[in-house]
């Protein structure tokens, strides 16, 4: 069990140094065959904001959230399998991007707001497309930016 647990943290930090990357995205293969013929080969990606009340909190320093987003992913990764909707059927690789925004004391509420919904862009840029390939996921405060960033209306809705 020791040596089960100290294996998936190894993956898990490696996978979230993976989100350091050039592109801030971290791939997570999924699992089992996609149904041939059904549907093409797509790539879908989970925005992750992390929480910590607006005042401290980034994914790469709590081992507690990046096991979090990485189950996360996981488990959406299999159920959007499981359903085997004609949307979803052909995903084979679902990343998480999980941008930094500006903390309070440093910054007012509106440019944690504009950071995210920078963030997003640049994400839909690199995604390509009008951001349906995106999934949307806030922890406590990044919950509320995920809110905000709905509500911004720019017309690119993840």
């Amino acid at each position: 069990r020791y040596g089960r647990r100290r294996k998936r943290r190894r993956q898990g930090k490696a996978a979230i140094g993976a989100l350091e990357s050039s592109n801030g995205a971290n791939d997570t293969q999924g699992e089992g065959e996609s149904p041939a013929g059904e549907c093409g080969d797509d790539a879908m990606v989970l925005l992750y904001l992390h929480g910590g009340e607006f005042l401290s909190g980034d994914v790469r320093h709590s081992r507690r959230e990046e096991s979090f987003v990485l189950e996360l992913a996981r488990g959406t990764h299999r159920e959007l399998r499981r359903r085997r909707k004609r949307r979803w059927c052909g995903i084979q690789r679902l990343s998480v991007f999980s941008p930094s925004y500006p903390l309070a004391y440093n910054a007012t509420f509106q440019e944690m707001v504009d950071a995210v919904v920078e963030a997003h862009r640049e994400l839909i840029d690199l995604v390509g497309g009008d951001g349906k390939a995106i999934i949307l996921v806030g922890n406590g405060s990044g919950g509320n930016l995920a809110l905000q960033l709905l509500r911004h209306g720019d017309g690119c809705h993840p």
